[in-house]
């Protein structure tokens, strides 16, 4: 292609103009003949292009290309966030040039000698940081592939934050860092405020600085220090679990990317109560004594009654259900006559518990594989002896299993499609509504004789719809809902 960029040179990461020059520009291109990203720059708008890789970084193998995804400047100086280095939690380094981008250094001098390290990537330690990693000494798990972030102060190119799992901040041109944010960080508790983890953007404005995170969106000064979080009125949550209490207000659940959280209709305008934890598929109200609730990344919590207010332990239950999602995931079922007389599917068994919890008593064992896991459990209110339970008998083969003596004895009910996976839903009148994750033809069956026999009830409006739920609406006429 010449010194033209004409897009079959690779693939585009960045793009952006000197900030003094609008006529100078700057492109994060792959090479595919050293199989790498380098920074490309044109003087004259863009027409003509020229590789700047003095001081450039070269893979140690050929057939993983290294990454240049950040990109941020100010005049003469250019900070690059370098990733996809194999094996060393995909960091680079970052790298500086004083020159509009005619030759590159790396500024880092972790161990404090007055001398650049000069050192791509890990071996990590105390002296020697991974700005991607969930802990910077080491190479841990890390998510520079999906949020990675750097960008420089418009008052001095010697400040900048570096955004991954965890907020980095400089103050020397890339010599140190401190840690300001996320998992890992010494500054927070030196202004009180807590900086939520995985940095998806930061935007510097003049004097306003902004850094989007997966938590929302918290404001800085010119000089990058902390201003204040910006989300009143921010109230959507993805809640990955869910519960809620009998005879009280009670609403729990893990939630994507903010832990687990707790309401009770004390809390006044919609608060809701973090408890801890982290993306996990949890929560389950006790339904005697509902402002006790159990996560399974946190355990047991007896939520205060106001807020503010004291968040006390309790005893955990001894078991969790199966959780992996929908369809895939068990539940706890309460026997409507009691609220401390529970089902649970762990493994490939079915369990019961009489204290709702702390010890249970294995029901039924379906197989002896305990990756073909219970899943949906339906217990009837006319006859609590009767239960439904669902198991995946491996290699996409799903069964329903019916008991109408409290799990003595089991029946195996019909297959209507085969590997494919379904929920199931029993409503009060004893109809079993089953929902296959199809998404064209049948789908929804209906039994009116406890799943012996089923009717087709589905119809064009659920063509294209893969249903990933169905519960049934109690004091109707056979409602119920679908979910895909």
């Amino acid at each position: 292609m010449a010194n033209h960029y004409s897009g079959e040179q690779g693939r585009v990461t960045d793009i952006e103009f000197k900030a003094d020059d609008p006529s100078t520009v700057f492109v994060a291109v792959s090479n595919a003949t050293v199989n790498r990203f380098e920074i490309w720059k044109s003087t004259d708008n863009g027409l003509t292009f020229t590789p700047k890789t003095t001081g450039w970084y070269q893979p140690t193998n050929p057939n993983r290309p290294t990454t240049w995804g950040v990109y941020a400047h100010q005049g003469a100086k250019i900070l690059l966030l370098g990733l996809d280095k194999e094996g060393d939690a995909d960091f680079i380094g970052v790298f500086r040039s004083d020159n509009a981008g005619e030759s590159w250094r790396m500024p880092y001098d972790g161990n404090g000698d007055g001398q650049p390290d000069n050192q791509y990537g890990g071996p990590y330690s105390s002296n020697h940081w991974c700005l991607t990693s969930i802990n910077e000494t080491n190479a841990s798990y890390n998510q520079g592939w999906y949020n990675a972030d750097l960008d420089v102060s418009d008052t001095n190119p010697d400040v900048f934050l570096v955004g991954n799992l965890n907020l980095f901040k400089s103050v020397d041109g890339g010599k140190t860092y401190m840690r300001y944010g996320g998992y890992r960080y010494n500054e927070c508790p030196k202004d009180g405020r807590y900086r939520h983890p995985d940095i998806q953007d930061i935007l510097v404005q003049g004097n306003e600085v902004w850094v989007a995170s997966d938590g929302g969106v918290d404001k800085y000064d010119a000089n990058l220090n902390f201003v204040d979080s910006k989300n009143k009125g921010v109230s959507t949550c993805d809640l990955w679990g869910f519960d809620q209490g009998w005879n009280e207000d009670v609403l729990v659940g893990g939630r994507y990317h903010d832990g687990d959280m707790a309401y009770y209709d004390n809390y006044k305008n919609g608060r809701t109560l973090s408890l801890g934890g982290g993306e996990s598929r949890t929560g389950f109200v006790n339904l005697g004594e509902n402002r006790k609730v159990y996560h399974n990344d946190i355990g047991g919590r007896l939520i205060p009654k106001t807020l503010p207010g004291v968040v006390k332990g309790i005893s955990n239950l001894s078991k969790y259900p199966n959780t992996k999602g929908s369809p895939t995931t068990s539940e706890i079922v309460n026997d409507p006559r009691y609220w401390n007389h529970i089902y649970m599917g762990k493994d490939n068994k079915l369990w019961e518990s009489w204290d709702y919890g702390q010890n249970f008593t294995l029901l039924k064992a379906f197989g002896t594989n305990e990756k073909h896991q219970v899943w949906g459990i339906e217990i009837s209110r006319n006859n609590p002896q009767m239960l439904f339970v669902v198991h995946n008998e491996g290699g996409g083969n799903m069964k329903i299993y019916r008991t109408t003596d409290g799990g003595t004895t089991w029946t195996s009910l019909p297959i209507l499609i085969p590997n494919k996976w379904l929920n199931i839903s029993l409503n009060e009148n004893d109809e079993l509504y089953v929902a296959y994750d199809n998404k064209w033809g049948s789908k929804v069956y209906k039994s009116t004789d406890l799943g012996d026999s089923w009717t087709d009830i589905t119809t064009s409006a659920l063509e294209g719809h893969v249903i990933r739920d169905i519960e049934t609406q109690g004091g109707t006429d056979g409602g119920f809902r679908g979910y895909s």
